[in-house]
Formats: C-alpha cells, structure tokens, sequence
C-alpha cells in the first residue's frame, strides 16, 4: 500500500531474494484494506475479543521470546543477530520456505552459528517448531 506520500508501508514488505540472490524489502498487495473497505471487515477485530488473561498469556510470551533474543546483546552483537535471524525465521511465514543455508546467506551469517541459536531456541521453546527444524 503507498501512503499519501507515495512511500511504502514497511508494515507491509516481506523479504524477496534480488537478482544476485541477497535477501531485499519488498511489498505486497494490501488485502486487509480491501476487507476493511469493501467487505467492512477489520482483521484487528480479533485483538479487540481477547480476554485479559489471554492477552497477558501473550505478553508473557512475547516477553520470553524478547528475553532470550536479548540475552548478552550488549556484549554479544553477532549472536543477537543470530537469535533475530532465527526468530524472524520462526515467526515470519514468508521466510519459513527458506533454508538455514538460504537464510545464512541472505542475510551474511555463517550456517553453523545460525544453527548454533536454532538448537538453543529449540531447547528454550520445545512447543514452538518450523518444518526446518528437526528434533
């Protein structure tokens, strides 16, 4: 979707491979405003029916997932780009088709430290899985 400035929503962009086969922003076609404008259906209706308990059920997730992408980013820059490499990976549909081997190349990460913080996401989230990841 352009805005009225003519630039991109990022909410929008997913990940596309270029030419040359690096990872680049790239934006999609924006059906929710076709529900909201021509179905008059908004797709955050949803967020509006959660309970309290399930949307601190929610938070406490999010905030161990921030938690254990965090962990000593402040001393370890390279492994809290891992750990987001891996989260986006898990959580982000349109980057699920690609290998660890595709997602190391794309976004200049070796393979072996992606795989690295995918064992140790598997061991702190053991529920939480993607078709890539063997147990």
């Amino acid at each position: 979707m352009l805005s009225a400035d003519g630039s991109a929503d990022p909410s929008r962009c997913t990940a596309s491979h270029a030419e040359d086969g690096h990872l680049e922003p790239s934006c999609g076609f924006d059906y929710a405003e076709i529900d909201r404008n021509v179905f008059r259906v908004d797709p955050q209706d949803h967020v509006a029916a959660l309970s309290d308990e399930e949307i601190d059920a929610a938070c406490y997730v999010i905030t161990r997932v921030i938690e254990w992408l965090w962990q000593d980013g402040m001393k370890n820059c390279d492994g809290l780009q891992n750990r987001a490499v891996v989260l986006c990976w898990v959580f982000l549909s349109q980057l699920r088709t690609l290998t660890m081997t595709e997602m190391a190349a794309g976004f200049g990460k070796k393979k072996q430290s992606l795989g690295r913080a995918v064992d140790d996401f598997k061991r702190s989230f053991p529920k939480i899985r993607i078709a890539h990841m063997k147990d």
